[in-house]
């Protein structure tokens, strides 16, 4: 099923009043029928994008989209369009959108505050995910801190996705040699987002 994706909804069918059909010239068979076109996410409609609609005869299966219908019969579908409402469900997605994204929204801050309290306060045993370069990531293991340093361990692997971290963050794979990082060049590797979160065994 696709992500997004756009999909039509009928909302009326009303027969066309006095009105003959070009394609057969039979009388009184033509139906005017109103779709709602709406924005789906996973087949979930999110808000909606429009009206469209046909004129069809009953008699001869002839199909006219709204550019193609003769005047008479367009004068008809428009009032008839124009009156019909689409039903209250169809903001339903919009609403569960809404919801997740203000969801995610105090999730994010509430990780984002977590962090900063890590960061201020470290204890052993964190780990920090951080990016090494533009294509390279890794993962460093407190084993101290001090008033201005942190101590770490390094992790002798390091992955092309950040999404992979969880995959080297074992204990055999950090080196045994203590490394010593300034705390404010912790703090500005986390202000320009190099460190990308801080994990506490807690968690």
């Amino acid at each position: 099923m696709r992500l997004f994706g756009t999909k039509s909804t009928h909302l009326t069918s009303v027969k066309a009043q006095d009105r003959y059909c070009l394609g057969c010239d039979n009388y009184d068979n033509i139906v005017l029928n109103v779709f709602q076109k709406q924005i789906h996410l996973f087949g979930i409609p999110i808000f909606p994008m429009g009206k469209i609609g046909n004129a069809f005869c009953q008699n001869c299966k002839k199909e006219l989209e709204e550019e193609a219908m003769p005047e008479l019969i367009k004068h008809q579908y428009l009032l008839v369009k124009n009156e019909v409402k689409g039903p209250s469900w169809q903001i339903s997605g919009s609403l569960l959108l809404l919801g997740l994204i203000l969801a995610f929204s105090l999730a994010h801050k509430k990780s984002n505050q977590k962090e900063l309290e890590y960061l201020a306060s470290p204890n052993k045993g964190d780990v920090y995910e951080y990016q090494i370069n533009e294509t390279d990531y890794s993962t460093m293991k407190l084993i101290k801190a001090s008033a201005d340093s942190i101590y770490v361990y390094l992790n002798r692997y390091n992955v092309d996705n950040p999404a992979r971290l969880n995959w080297i963050n074992k204990a055999e794979n950090y080196k045994k040699n203590t490394i010593a990082f300034e705390r404010q060049k912790i703090n500005d590797m986390f202000n320009e987002g190099k460190i990308l979160e801080i994990k506490r065994l807690s968690d």
